[in-house]
């Protein structure tokens, strides 16, 4: 009986789980698809869900006919400078929130995610100011510091948790043994929080690599163009090509997919462990 009793629950959850799954990979089935039509399917006003001819046109324009491996550069430097500095800073600064005593401790624990309650837009204005008066207006640096700034206090988060769950009774053999509070962090807790880094690491690097509003008004040249800014650019007011769009829309994926991949399991491992936290 109760076999019988479960067996439309399962049903009505795998096609549940079947719907939200095709809402979110709907569009990226879309946009591959798009990327290989030719020319005349594009300008049909009837879709198709598959290509009846193929091209590789499109990906032949995206990569030798615009600016778009200047922006794959851009993207790279700025998204693997907010991930290493983020990961560095973050590390410190958990530690020193879930080990160590000082004055405004508990304040700093409870405001450190307030900085997302402000939207990008209402700092724009202040920081273009700030990185024009100091010289960093349209360089890549300027980019990273604004990035650094939206990431750290997530993996902050993230990182503390990991801090917490460790034993304390570890760090007090390790410093009878001699150890000294540098040493304990970088040899003892970086090896047990692993998969915390992991998942800053890939929060940084995927916020850096899809965050639009700051590289658009911090970077001027062309060439210094992130993903997505150079790609928004492709549409203008009088024509808009798809193919190309969608194209370099798939490419841009692909970093991100190969990242996950590799170090998609410790990922997981992470997000469970700062939600137990």
């Amino acid at each position: 009986m109760k076999d019988a009793k479960t067996i439309p629950k399962r049903i009505i959850f795998t096609l549940l789980l079947l719907v939200v799954i095709g809402w979110f990979f709907f569009p990226v089935y879309w946009a591959l698809i798009t990327s290989f039509k030719t020319p005349l399917d594009l300008m049909s006003s009837r879709p198709t869900f598959f290509p009846k001819k193929m091209t590789l046109s499109s990906y032949e324009d995206v990569l030798l006919r615009s600016k778009f491996l200047y922006y794959l550069r851009s993207s790279i430097i700025i998204a693997s400078g907010v991930t290493i500095i983020t990961l560095i800073l973050a590390t410190g600064a958990a530690y020193s929130l879930s080990r160590l005593n000082f004055k405004g401790k508990r304040l700093f624990s409870n405001l450190i995610l307030l900085v997302y309650l402000f939207p990008g837009i209402l700092l724009a204005v202040p920081i273009f100011k700030m990185m024009t008066k100091i010289g960093l207006y349209d360089m890549l640096p300027s980019v990273v510091l604004v990035h650094v700034m939206i990431t750290l206090p997530f993996c902050i988060w993230t990182l503390r948790t990991f801090f917490d769950q460790i034993p304390r009774s570890l760090e007090d053999a390790a410093r009878i043994d001699g150890a000294s509070k540098l040493s304990v962090l970088y040899k003892l807790y970086l090896p047990l929080i692993g998969p915390g880094l992991v998942t800053s690491a890939i929060f940084s690097f995927v916020a850096s690599w899809n965050e639009y509003i700051f590289p658009l008004i911090l970077l001027s040249t062309p060439e210094k163009k992130t993903i997505p800014v150079g790609i928004a650019g492709w549409a203008s007011s009088y024509t808009i090509d798809w193919g190309q769009i969608t194209a370099a829309v798939i490419l841009a994926i692909i970093p991100v997919i190969i990242l996950i991949q590799l170090i998609g399991r410790r990922f997981v491992a992470g997000l469970s462990g700062a939600i137990k936290g």
